[in-house]
């Protein structure tokens, strides 16, 4: 659908659509050398659809039209990456595209986003770290056998944050669902650098240098609570196909997280967790830093209000109960309510809910 700086819809793009006349006044485009069964073009809406489409912020991943449950993702707006031009557009589009492939097909796709419950401890975090730092070698090296080893480093690392805490199964979630999108977009970029995510960047967004997260200005929270998990889960990803390990989508599609693959095909056990991460500290920590610069982010993360840092003006409180109405008008606004844990701008809580006085 694309929008124009004052509200506007002026057309719109179906594809696979079952009934676009339910949509509007359908044109057919061929689909001749693309993979798709149908595309329709629109250069005007029925009204209850424009109605439908207004309340939609940016997309919209299980919505409505015309009687079908499909995905919706809004174009233009004025907003500079969100013109259909736009490389980052195009990229976010598949992106997105891809989750509403994760609902129809995977097993298990929502998993939810408990945030605020994530382990923010210092070990935590040095063990997450020294997790980037593997999987940057694991992706850039030239050599076959560094790379496995860098690979069974970051599968200790993680199962040992996981015997640690329970609560790290939420990267292994997050990274199944953000990361697989995210390797998506890798794959669809190719070596086109004018993507960030194109096919020789696949540590962009992994931040084993505790510095340059700092300088990218990344909060706590917001970096091992939830953004690192497109990077690490496609990082692993595209370890596993520079392994050369076969049936990954399928075990991905199946339950399995990228991570649990990685781990099964290196058949890294409890047994070996112990010498393999102490390996990773004396590789990827040889100057003894980690622990100090773990510390003081533990520090950071406690006086940090939400997962997307003060500026998002969340709401944090207990849990409660909405009606039908509510929920859809959290979704209305594009928030993904979940069962575990919703972050709510302050603005929509308002509307939404009320504030609570």
């Amino acid at each position: 659908m694309y929008r124009t700086p004052d509200n506007a819809f002026t057309s719109a793009l179906a594809i696979n659509f079952p009934s676009p006349e339910a949509i509007g006044e359908p044109t057919p485009l061929s689909v001749e050398g693309t993979p798709f069964t149908s595309l329709h073009y629109f250069t005007d809406l029925n009204a209850d659809i424009k109605e439908r489409i207004a309340t939609i912020p940016r997309f919209d991943l299980d919505t409505g039209l015309g009687g079908v449950a499909t995905f919706v993702m809004i174009a233009g707006g004025g907003e500079e990456y969100f013109e259909p031009s736009s490389l980052v557009w195009t990229a976010t589009f598949m992106h997105e595209l891809f989750h509403r492939h994760q609902i129809v097909q995977f097993r298990g796709f929502f998993t939810g986003q408990d945030f605020e419950n994530y382990p923010f401890t210092a070990e935590n975090i040095a063990l997450a770290i020294l997790e980037d730092r593997a999987l940057r070698e694991a992706i850039t090296t030239g050599d076959a056998g560094i790379r496995e080893t860098a690979a069974r480093r970051f599968a200790a690392l993680r199962m040992a944050r996981l015997d640690a805490d329970s609560r790290v199964a939420h990267d292994n979630d997050q990274e199944r669902i953000e990361g697989t999108a995210r390797y998506l977009e890798h794959r669809m970029a190719g070596d086109d650098t004018r993507f960030f995510h194109h096919a020789g960047n696949y540590e962009w967004g992994l931040f084993g240098d505790p510095q340059q997260r700092q300088e990218m200005q990344v909060p706590v929270k917001q970096y091992f609570g939830f953004i690192r998990f497109y990077a690490s889960g496609a990082a692993v990803l595209r370890t596993l196909d520079l392994l050369g390990v076969a049936g990954v989508a399928e075990s991905v599609q199946g339950g399995k997280s990228p991570a649990a693959v990685l781990i099964e095909h290196l058949g890294v056990t409890g047994a070996d967790v112990s010498q393999l991460v102490a390996d990773a500290r004396a590789a990827y920590d040889q100057d003894d830093t980690l622990m100090a610069a773990a510390e003081q982010a533990a520090t950071a993360a406690a006086s940090e209000e939400s997962v997307f840092g003060d500026s998002a003006g969340g709401v944090v409180g207990e849990p409660i109960v909405l009606t039908d109405e509510q929920v859809q008008c959290l979704k209305d606004h594009g928030v993904r309510v979940t069962g575990s844990g919703t972050v709510i701008p302050s603005e929509v809580h308002e509307e939404c809910i009320g504030s609570g006085e």
